[in-house]
């Protein structure tokens, strides 16, 4: 939970790690996704939710595949001090994308803004494993 677009009410973000993707007739496996619900009067509703899956990271270098779990993890802060919460949201298995390492896990960290967390925001540094990825 954060305010990830400074409007100075609470947003939320939910891990479905266990959530299905196809993408372009291909099915993947608990690849997981994160639902950000975002704050609105008088309470937190799904009017303004927004999904977000690693198809809609691939500019930092990865893609879904099964048993990624992305989401299978989730913490908020505001980690480049701007004054909007960030989210960093972890795939413990991936792995498919960094080498030779099988299930190494990564995490991608997207930075808040006025218009929240959107695809067109650069989510880096990214990290995989115990790597920095630039």
């Amino acid at each position: 939970m954060g305010d990830y677009n400074g409007d100075g009410l609470d947003d939320l973000a939910i891990g479905t790690p266990h959530e299905d993707i196809s993408i372009a007739g291909t099915n993947h496996v608990s690849a997981g996704v994160v639902i950000i619900l975002y704050g609105a009067m008088p309470v937190i509703s799904g009017t303004h939710a927004q999904v977000i899956s690693q198809a809609n990271l691939g500019n930092i270098g990865f893609n879904p595949q099964s048993y990624d779990f992305f989401g299978g993890a989730l913490t908020s802060g505001d980690f480049n001090k701007d004054g909007y919460a960030d989210l960093a949201i972890g795939a413990p298995f991936e792995g498919a994308d960094i080498g030779n390492v099988n299930g190494g896990g990564a995490v991608a960290i997207l930075y808040g803004s006025a218009s929240g967390h959107g695809t067109e925001m650069a989510p880096e540094p990214y990290w995989r494993g115990i790597h920095r990825s630039q």
